[in-house]
């Protein structure tokens, strides 16, 4: 569960901000909720490329480049939000 967990933050720091999320640049975006002043607004299927060290005790990662393909699945098992991660470890 470490590595999840450390592929999921990743994927949060390194994701663009969402202030530009009226622009039509790039993968299509999508407004998940917005209610009650809250809005969480999702690009779709974003490449996300990171490359430095990777420092997780609990996981030992050897050097070189991983794939990752994160998905977000509701109660129905429909994909609500994916991302496909480049981690480098060096």
């Amino acid at each position: 569960m470490n590595g999840v967990a450390a592929a999921l933050l990743v994927w949060i720091l390194t994701s663009p901000s969402s202030s530009d999320h009226g622009s039509e640049n790039g993968w299509p975006k999508h407004t998940a909720c917005n209610s009650g002043g809250l809005e969480v607004v999702y690009q779709s299927c974003e490449q996300i490329y990171y490359a430095g060290p990777v420092n997780n005790p609990g996981l030992d990662v050897p050097q070189g480049e991983y794939q990752l393909l994160l998905e977000l699945y509701n109660e129905n098992r429909a994909t609500v939000a994916c991302a496909n991660a480049t981690v480098t470890s060096s």
